[in-house]
């Protein structure tokens, strides 16, 4: 999570929605380490709640557009 909010920090990344996705995406760090411990090899571990999981991914691909933008195309379609 450290890495992520440290990338959309970056001074070097100018989008309109830059300060809502980290504010977003800091409210989940609940979430985020319930997702973490699950990637530990435990036994008897519930599974994940498809809402928090959803949550946590619908972020992620927000502030992958944001860090990682479609090129832009400068032909005709």
């Amino acid at each position: 999570m450290d890495a992520v909010l440290k990338n959309l920090q970056r001074e070097t990344l100018v989008d309109e929605r830059k300060a809502s996705l980290i504010e977003g995406f800091s409210c989940l760090q609940a979430e985020w380490s319930y997702l973490n411990t699950g990637t530990h090899e435990w036994e008897n571990i519930r599974e994940f709640d498809r809402e928090v999981v959803t949550k946590i991914l619908t972020a992620l691909e927000a502030i992958d557009r944001v860090v990682n933008p479609a090129p832009t195309t400068g032909g005709v379609q």
